[in-house]
């Protein structure tokens, strides 16, 4: 298979046209015409994906946030990002990236996000899917809490609002939707609950103020089935292709507590 015939695939399930204005998606480095070994997903590209990439025998690595996401000023090997591009094109390591179209897909972040943390019913909040999916959960908000950080696997699950309030409908935006005041609004003004990550600090007052509730989890625990998302979506057409996913875990981590 070329680089080519995997970013179709990807793009067919999430095509470009649906990402944000504002985003970088597709080919970031190397030749759509290459000759593919193995495929490497990471939600980021690192200096560890790119060895794990090495030293797997894989020239293509696919990232969920954009490898380059704003215009490069500089090729400066001492930043944080150049010497990665140097070291890819050495190995002749392929980077494509697939971020807000993959947000906005049909079974796409939000929606594995939302099944994972056991929500019903769940379908698109507005028509830019990417900004979140609407689902139902019958419980307290501090169950739902609780239940976020279990399943995500999160340590650094907060809530705002009354631990005993009643949930009925839920709101979910993978990723940063805390940072979109408009979408904020809009699903406050629509659910019991919105579910998502950086939240300002007066958003939750606000919500505690209107007697609704917001959970955030971490950017990382939003979008981590990036990796499950695009492995299902490629193991069944690339045949003998390896794929590997790239997990070294989230990049904030909170200590043990010892006794």
């Amino acid at each position: 298979m070329k680089v080519k015939d995997i970013a179709d695939i990807i793009e067919r399930f999430a095509p470009l046209a649906t990402a944000e204005g504002y985003d970088n998606t597709g080919l970031m480095l190397g030749d759509f015409l290459a000759d593919v070994k193995g495929v490497l997903i990471s939600l980021d590209l690192t200096t560890g994906a790119v060895k794990k990439a090495t030293a797997e025998g894989c020239n293509l690595i696919i990232t969920h946030h954009p490898a380059i996401f704003k215009p490069l000023k500089n090729l400066n090997l001492n930043g944080a990002y150049a010497h990665l591009f140097r070291d890819a094109f050495i190995e002749g390591i392929n980077i494509y990236s697939a971020h807000t179209n993959v947000d906005a897909a049909k079974d796409g972040i939000s929606f594995e996000t939302a099944g994972r943390i056991g929500l019903k019913n769940v379908r698109a909040f507005t028509e830019t899917p990417c900004m979140g999916v609407y689902g139902e959960y019958d419980g307290t908000l501090e169950g739902l809490a609780a239940e976020v950080s279990d399943r995500l696997g999160d340590p650094t699950v907060t809530y705002a609002g009354e631990p005993d309030m009643r949930v009925k409908t839920v709101v979910l935006c993978g990723g940063a939707g805390g940072n979109d005041r408009e979408f904020v609004g809009e699903a406050l003004s629509r659910a019991d609950v919105l579910i998502s990550a950086e939240f300002k600090h007066s958003f939750f007052v606000d919500a505690a103020e209107l007697k609704k509730g917001a959970v955030q989890f971490s950017h990382y625990a939003g979008e981590i089935c990036f990796l499950d998302i695009i492995y299902k979506l490629l193991k069944p057409l690339c045949g003998k292709l390896e794929l590997f996913k790239y997990n070294p875990g989230a990049p904030c981590r909170v200590p043990r507590r010892t006794k």
